[in-house]
């Protein structure tokens, strides 16, 4: 036992969204390494079970009201409303930790009632803090002034958000559950040539879409919806895990290059993506492009690591090319995994917030360390 009380807590059951599972597998992990830690992840307001492809008017009427409340608030220098259920912290804690997607979740520490009074050491992680985007929920962030230590992904927004805020803020890359991902001890064969979710490029994802239908041999998978509701998020895990373990190639390009950047709330910052560490993890060889950000070479620093494709190339000759160097293929496969085993799971970014607090990691955090460091020692096969 680490002899330390920690409460985790987050929101990411009140909007079941594919990016919440982010939140919902660090503090899963966390758990685990972490012996005897309790976790707060308290679901939405009753009304929100109207939000669907046809919602209730019930929902719309209700979260209209709660929209236009939480934006006259913030307009008024004061923070916004959450519509996450309220629940009561009973007990004392050594560490709070808190983590969330975007600034205007914020608002659901008020939703726990107690979280400060009754934690020593308290800290939040914030996973996306574009820097235009803060300004219109300044009070939101003024909520931050409560922990002792705010953690971001993207760093480049340090100083923006240092304007709204006296916290220490320091930058947290994010990672993956490996242990869940990672194709060792016994590599599966990878059945699915190419694989992609989330944002792509419409060039390469057409041109993939006439290759599967040129060879009914060529399984590319792919998203047909966007958006939608995670009921279980274990589920969800498990089946983008399984396919990136079975999968040869991945498309990970920068948002930048793809529309998404420049625009809305981005405005030219990057970051590093979950969508590289979890590539990696699967053991996949990821085609596109990096992030513009040091971080990326400090994280995906090998040969290998995301080869080279243009948003508008010509992938089909870039796989016959690949795939003319099997061992290559394998060495580039073999690295990602063993990097990701070694370096990239959420319990490696477990650690280094304990450092901030001056404290080891527990006994269960050093044995998934060594777990993973002897899957990464494993013979490997790509096939």
């Amino acid at each position: 036992m680490s002899g330390r009380s920690v409460l985790l807590a987050s929101n990411y059951n009140v909007w079941r969204e594919p990016f919440n599972g982010q939140s919902q597998s660090f503090l899963n992990v966390v758990r685990q390494v972490e012996e005897g830690a309790d976790l707060i992840a308290p679901v939405g307001a009753a009304y929100l079970s109207g939000h669907a492809v046809r919602p209730s008017l019930r929902y719309l009427a209700t979260e209209f009201s709660h929209r236009v409340t939480s934006q006259a608030r913030l307009r008024l220098g004061r923070h916004g409303l959450s519509n996450m259920v309220v629940t009561d912290v009973e007990k004392n804690y050594d560490l709070f930790f808190f983590c969330c997607q975007f600034p205007h979740e914020l608002p659901a520490l008020d939703r726990l009632r107690g979280w400060r009074k009754r934690s020593g050491w308290a800290a939040c992680y914030m996973l996306e803090s574009w820097s235009s985007s803060l300004p219109p929920t300044a009070g939101n962030l003024r909520i931050l002034d409560q922990f002792d230590q705010v953690f971001v992904l993207n760093g480049q927004s340090i100083p923006e958000l240092s304007r709204y805020t006296k916290a220490k803020i320091t930058p947290l890359p994010p990672a993956t559950d490996v242990a869940w991902a990672t194709p060792m001890p016994t590599p599966s064969r990878r059945p699915i040539d190419v694989y992609s979710f989330g944002r792509r490029s419409q060039v390469i994802h057409e041109q993939l879409l006439q290759l599967s239908q040129k060879r009914p041999d060529f399984f590319y998978v792919y998203d047909t919806i966007q958006g939608g509701t995670i009921p279980d998020w274990l589920d969800h895990r498990c089946l983008t895990a399984s396919h990136m373990k079975r999968a040869r190639f991945f498309i990970a390009f920068n948002p930048m290059d793809i529309g998404g950047g420049g625009k809305g709330e981005f405005r030219n910052e990057q970051a590093l993506s979950t969508r590289y560490f979890e590539g990696a993890a699967g053991g996949a060889v990821m085609l596109g492009s990096p992030p513009g950000v040091p971080e990326f070479q400090e994280h995906f620093g090998w040969p290998g690591s995301v080869i080279p494709l243009a948003p508008d190339g010509n992938i089909e000759e870039l796989l016959a090319e690949l795939l003319q160097d099997e061992e290559r293929l394998k060495t580039v496969s073999h690295r990602n995994v063993v990097e990701s085993l070694r370096r990239h799971d959420w319990s490696h970014r477990w650690e280094q917030v304990l450092s901030h607090v001056g404290l080891e990691g527990s006994a269960a955090l050093q044995d998934r360390h060594g777990a993973l460091r002897q899957l990464s020692e494993l013979p490997y096969q790509w096939m």
